[in-house]
């Protein structure tokens, strides 16, 4: 809950009533910023019990001169290289740092070939099993399937990024990192609903956006070939 703005209530019809689109958004984003402060307690907590006992330990270090012990052999999330990353991978890498690496490596990995990325459906599978892990309430799976369509499209605009030079420098950080939470805190309310009534309560009170806007958005970069385009674009630069 953030600032009295709680992600359960946009879940009841009466959140249909609570002002404009506008005012909705606020809520929703503060509401699920203040959420993740549920998460990020016990995993600190976790983080402690082991270093406590030493299965953090990570050897030493040498740091200006002096050798420092090192403790992040084990570590849950990494709050502020999560809040303030610019890209919604980052964000997934920083934020239940363990569940990542083993659905990356046990999952993700053994659906490829040596030297293959991963796409659509590598990327699809590796967050169906995510929602798998997390229990079988309907609204994780709406999630998940919009965090992995999201994923491709952070892949794709990176890979497209010199279309996108007119953006100022000093711009595209901050204005990178309120896009990504914009989508990630209405799928994290979502998820907060468990149920598809719940769910769809939220989602038609917010008319649907990023439940529509998320695929939609990955259909058309992938119909239009925006990879192929920028990469064209860069070979005529390089000429």
């Amino acid at each position: 809950m953030g600032l009295g703005m709680s992600v359960y209530f946009a879940g009841t019809p009466e959140f249909a009533n609570y002002g404009n689109w506008f005012t909705k958004f606020i809520f929703y984003y503060i509401g699920m910023t203040g959420q993740r402060l549920m998460y990020y307690t016990p995993w600190c907590l976790t983080e402690a019990a082991c270093i406590a006992c030493g299965i953090s330990y990570n050897g030493t270090q040498k740091e200006n001169g002096k050798l420092v012990k090192k403790w992040d052999a084990v570590w849950c999330a990494e709050i502020l290289g999560c809040e303030l990353a610019y890209t919604p991978l980052i964000i997934m890498s920083k934020w239940n740092h363990g569940t990542h690496l083993w659905l990356k490596n046990h999952v993700q990995q053994r659906l490829l070939k040596p030297g293959q990325k991963a796409g659509l459906k590598e990327t699809l599978v590796t967050f169906t099993a995510s929602s798998l892990w997390h229990g079988f309430y309907p609204s994780y799976y709406v999630m998940f399937f919009n965090c992995a369509c999201m994923t491709e499209i952070a892949k794709d605009i990176y890979r497209s990024r010199v279309l996108f030079e007119f953006i100022p420098v000093d711009l595209r950080g901050p204005l990178s990192n309120f896009l990504s939470f914009s989508i990630l805190n209405y799928c994290g309310v979502y998820f907060n609903q468990l149920t598809l009534e719940r769910g769809n309560n939220f989602a038609r009170a917010t008319n649907y956006c990023v439940l529509i806007l998320v695929p939609v958005t990955l259909i058309a970069i992938k119909a239009i070939g925006l990879v192929k385009i920028a990469k064209s674009r860069e070979k005529k630069k390089s000429q």
